[in-house]
């Protein structure tokens, strides 16, 4: 149940993002993703959660005609968008399958059974699930012996308002579409690949991820950003009633304050990307850091930042 909801959420989300995603900060980062990952020429690559393909042909270009990219999305508008600059650029992306489905239920896609791969990668995608260390064992499984898994996940302090908007849907015991306030350093998601049965090879900031650096917000600004989140942006209606909407606002700000020192609430342009790799022998390897990984299904404890 949570897998289908998950991805619903996600279509909600995205279904109206398609035509605009490209030219957007997505298509540096996306150039920028993918030199931290040792593509190698015939091999073959998943890349999950595709959306409009914009690292899904970065690695087209790396494995050359020789390798195989599958990409897979659940939101057709952005496969749409995908296909379409695929056909545009002729027999350059000949190399390249693009699937619908659900990268929780990657069993169910025909086209996957039975496959592995050297690569599998996965941007901006993995704090929009409930339980992390339950998805990076399912990709896991479509792993070679030795193959490598790239995925990052947020700064706590990246795009604040969002992290403000879940502690509040936490509280008020409401669903929300991502789940990142377990993202906090870059040994937490090293700790997190680990903890699923990866050995972390390597994990970096990747900082101005959006090019905007860093902001400091004022107090007063909660307000702001609380009806730009609640009021405008609540695609997957989450805060549907008005009496929701009233204890929400309550929370906001409280959260919202939280995070200010000096009166200030800084903004950090920021995400970890990490590499891991599925041990050879199937032996698992955890540190420390995944040992002190808490987490939650369908949540986490929300600490500060």
């Amino acid at each position: 149940m949570a897998s289908e909801q998950q991805a619903e959420n996600a279509v909600k989300f995205y279904e109206s993002r398609a035509v605009h995603y490209d030219g957007t900060w997505h298509d540096d980062f996306t150039r920028r993703f993918v030199e931290y990952v040792d593509i190698k020429p015939g091999q073959h690559v998943l890349d999950l959660a595709c959306g409009t393909g914009l690292l899904t042909f970065l690695e087209s270009d790396a494995v050359g005609p020789s390798g195989t990219v599958i990409g897979v999305d659940v939101t057709l508008s952005m496969l749409d968008v995908a296909k379409f600059k695929q056909r545009k650029a002729g027999d350059k992306y000949s190399n390249v399958t693009f699937l619908e489905g659900n990268v929780l239920r990657l069993e169910e896609i025909e086209m996957l059974k039975g496959k592995t791969f050297d690569v599998i990668t996965i941007a901006s995608a993995l704090v929009l699930f409930p339980d992390p260390k339950a998805a990076i064992e399912h990709w896991s499984q479509f792993l070679k012996p030795g193959g490598i898994l790239a995925v990052d996940a947020t700064h706590p302090r990246n795009l604040v308002s969002g992290i403000v908007l879940e502690r509040v849907a936490r509280r008020l015991d409401l669903p929300i579409p991502y789940n990142r306030c377990w993202s906090k350093t870059e040994a937490t998601l090293c700790g997190m690949l680990e903890s699923a049965g990866l050995e972390c090879t390597s994990v970096t900031t990747i900082e101005n991820q959006a090019g905007y650096g860093r902001r400091l917000y004022d107090l007063e600004q909660w307000d702001d950003f609380f009806v730009e989140n609640v009021i405008v942006k609540d695609v997957t209606r989450i805060f549907a009633s008005n009496d929701i909407r009233r204890k929400a606002q309550a929370i906001y700000k409280e959260e919202w304050e939280k995070l200010a020192v000096d009166g200030k609430v800084e903004e950090v342009d920021s995400v970890f990307l990490a590499v891991a790799r599925r041990p050879v022998d199937g032996s698992r390897h955890v540190s420390e850091a995944a040992e002190d990984s808490v987490v939650f299904k369908g949540g986490c404890r929300c600490g500060a930042l």
